[in-house]
This record gives structure tokens, C-alpha cells and sequence, in this order.
């Protein structure tokens, strides 16, 4: 009884521990995921702000030129880009396509048209993606429109890489791990949880053999025959003679048939005493 009272306890105290464990790493883990995500998206976002004010300071004498002089300095600062290492900066055409890039190509297969359709429905004009290429890696592509005109360019994308992201997220996992098993270990300790498991332990040892010993005793019992009182059946000897008789028989019904013939007392039965038959009857 005390026994089953204390496993119920220790399932029931390990059980919701384990459970507030599990929220907290998950929490934890969540809010350090956005917190990575949110801090590229941000850097990115402040790239195009950067980018947005430097338009400003383009003029012309009319709108037309005003609008070609902002496409040529956006183009100049696709060409002379100083962070290709760490970003693909692109330029795009009111449909999504890529009308120039930092890498000189146009991008197939690393973009997708979700972070542009993003930025043409948000209020702010931007927009973020994130998902993998065709070769598997995972990348972040944010959208800002640009807010003048200048002439066929309606927006500005910037593209990287997560991979040194993810390689920190997982450096996080394991820290969580480690941190959520220390405070497992802690709390343990400090209810007696350890205490009641080793005891519970002991237990289970001493009745482990008793258990396995009656066992083992019905096993052995198996296969072995009912005693009762009831006395064991002899058995008959083999090869012992059967008394027949036959003979005798046959000798006493010869008897009685001289008997009647010659009678009892006759000199007919004298006689006949003295014969083989008479013999047979004896």
C-alpha cells in the first residue's frame, strides 16, 4: 500500500515538473528564435531607410528627370554594394522581376515573388520571406517599395543567409538542454524527489527476489503429479498361471454320468473305479 501510494506520488510530482520544464525550454527556445529573426530583419530594414534617404538628395528639373536620376543612383549603388559577402541587394520592375542584382545575375532559384506581394499589401511598403533555396539553404529575403519614383524601379530587395543563424540557434538548444536538466536536477534534489526514488528503489529489490523465487517454485510444480490419498494401483504380475477349471469339470460331470449308469454302489461302479476314466475324475 505504501509502496503503490509512493510511486503514485513520485509519478505525479515528476510528471507536472517535467511538464513546467518543457513550457519554459519552449518558451525560451521560441523567444530566441524571433529574437535572431527580428534582429536580421531589423538590420535589413535600416539598410533600406539608409537607402530611402540617400533618394532625397536626387533632383532634377522636372519629375522625369527626377525619376531617372533616382534609378541610375539606386543602379550605381547595386554595382558598388559593399556587403556582397553578407547580403544579394536587388532591384525590381512593378511585376517582381529582377531587373539588377550585386551578383550580376538574376537570382533564379535563391528568390521568391512572397516577400514583394507581402510589401505591396502592407502599410509600411515592406515585406519579409523566409525559406530555403533549390540547393537546401535557408535564407531571409526582405522587400522595402521604393517610396519615389524612379522610373522602372518600384522596389528594393535584400536577401541572406541564415546559416550562421541556425548554427547559433542550435548552440542555444543544447545550452537549454543543459540549463532545463540542471533545474530538473535541482528541484529533485531540493523536494527529496532523488531520496524517495532510491528508496523506492530498495523496495523494488527486495521484492523483486521473493517474486521471482515463488515463481520460479510454480514453475517447478508444473507437470508434477497430484498427491492425494487415494492408494496406487498395483500392477499385475506378468506371467503368472491362471488356474483353469476345465478339468475338473469335465471329471465331475464323467462321475456323474457313471453314477447314473451304473449306480453308486454297484459292482458295475467297482469296476469302472479301477478304469483310466475313473483316474480323470480324482
Amino acid at each position: 500500500m505504501r509502496s503503490g501510494i509512493t510511486r503514485r506520488w513520485l509519478r505525479g510530482s515528476l510528471l507536472i515538473t517535467v511538464l513546467l520544464v518543457l513550457l519554459v525550454e519552449v518558451m525560451f527556445l521560441y523567444s530566441a528564435t524571433r529574437s535572431y529573426y527580428n534582429g536580421v530583419q531589423q538590420t535589413m530594414y535600416r539598410r533600406f531607410s539608409s537607402i530611402t534617404g540617400q533618394l532625397k538628395m536626387y533632383t532634377g528639373e522636372t519629375s522625369q528627370k527626377t525619376a531617372a536620376s533616382r534609378s541610375v543612383a539606386l543602379r550605381r549603388m547595386v554595382e558598388q554594394f559593399s556587403d556582397k559577402d553578407k547580403y544579394e541587394f536587388m532591384l525590381l520592375d512593378s511585376y517582381g522581376g529582377v531587373i539588377a542584382s550585386s551578383s550580376g545575375t538574376d537570382a533564379e532559384g535563391i528568390v521568391t515573388r512572397t516577400d514583394f506581394e507581402q510589401a505591396q499589401d502592407a502599410v509600411d511598403g515592406q515585406g519579409i520571406a523566409i525559406y530555403r533555396t533549390q540547393s537546401g539553404e535557408m535564407v531571409m529575403a526582405a522587400c522595402c517599395l521604393v517610396p519615389y519614383a524612379a522610373e522602372d524601379v518600384a522596389a528594393m530587395r535584400l536577401v541572406t543567409s541564415l546559416t550562421l543563424v541556425e548554427e547559433q540557434l542550435k548552440r542555444t538548444v543544447v545550452v537549454a538542454l543543459i540549463m532545463g536538466a540542471a533545474v530538473l536536477a535541482f528541484t529533485m534534489w531540493r523536494s527529496g524527489t532523488i531520496d524517495q526514488l532510491l528508496n523506492f528503489r530498495q523496495e523494488l529489490h527486495t521484492w523483486t527476489p521473493e517474486t521471482s523465487q515463488s515463481q520460479t517454485e510454480e514453475a517447478l510444480q508444473l507437470g508434477k503429479p497430484v498427491e492425494d490419498d487415494r492408494p496406487s494401483a498395483q500392477p499385475e504380475i506378468l506371467g503368472k498361471p491362471m488356474d483353469d477349471d476345465k478339468p475338473k469339470q469335465q471329471a465331475s460331470l464323467a462321475k456323474a454320468l457313471n453314477d447314473l449308469l451304473f449306480g453308486a454302489g454297484g459292482p458295475a461302479a467297482e469296476k469302472y473305479k479301477n478304469s483310466p476314466l475313473a483316474d480323470q475324475t480324482k
